[in-house]
């Protein structure tokens, strides 16, 4: 009885816990415009994340591994110039779970697995620019909006 009182408490504890519910991965949709927004196909781009670049073509939906920090995305059309995103990732909704169901455990799970972090979804890296994209700037089924890092902040 001991035994099945631990499991049901472990499965409870759990079951908030993002490193369950969600995959190492977000999969991010990366589309290449111009500065006007027109499509720009087949831009040779790369993935930089934990010191590992992984190429791809444009557009493309890419596996981006769940962790703490920033990722990169860098693409290059021959005549063109070349468009950067920075992609910054935050704690998702999963982890919130743990608070209310599992606790201490789920947390301390989900941040030594990096599972507890997520990153935009949709982007569309800008040639010609270096744009920022934040996770907290999300809205299902549309691309997240880019920001100019080096903008100044509005006015309040």
């Amino acid at each position: 009885m001991k035994k099945l009182c631990s499991a049901l408490f472990l499965v409870a504890a759990l079951s908030g816990c993002a490193s369950i519910t969600t995959s190492g991965d977000t999969q991010v949709k990366v589309e290449t415009v111009t500065l006007d927004g027109q499509a720009v196909d087949a831009a040779d781009c790369s993935l930089m994340r934990a010191g590992v670049a992984t190429p791809f073509k444009s557009p493309n939906t890419v596996p981006v591994p769940k962790a703490a920090g920033d990722a990169g995305i860098e693409c290059k059309k021959d005549g063109m110039p070349d468009g950067k995103a920075i992609l910054i990732s935050r704690v998702g909704a999963a982890t919130f779970g743990n608070v209310l169901i599992g606790g201490g455990v789920g947390i301390i799970v989900d941040q030594a697995t990096g599972k507890a972090y997520n990153f935009p979804e949709w982007i569309r890296v800008v040639m010609g620019k270096t744009l920022t994209f934040d996770r907290a700037d999300h809205k299902a089924g549309e691309p997240t909006a880019g920001k100019d890092p080096l903008a100044p902040a509005p006015a309040k």
